[in-house]
């Protein structure tokens, strides 16, 4: 998930929601392809 929300309770309810991944906004790159990494989406 990329969002513009990055406090605790939105990061929490993502989670509870089955979310895999989540980046607050402005999202570098290395963050980004770090993450899709850590899912599987990318080598």
């Amino acid at each position: 998930m990329v969002t513009s929300q990055g406090d605790i309770e939105n990061v929490r309810r993502a989670f509870a929601n089955e979310c895999d991944g989540y980046l607050v906004k402005p999202v570098d790159r290395d963050s980004f392809e770090a993450q899709l990494r850590e899912v599987g989406l990318i080598p």
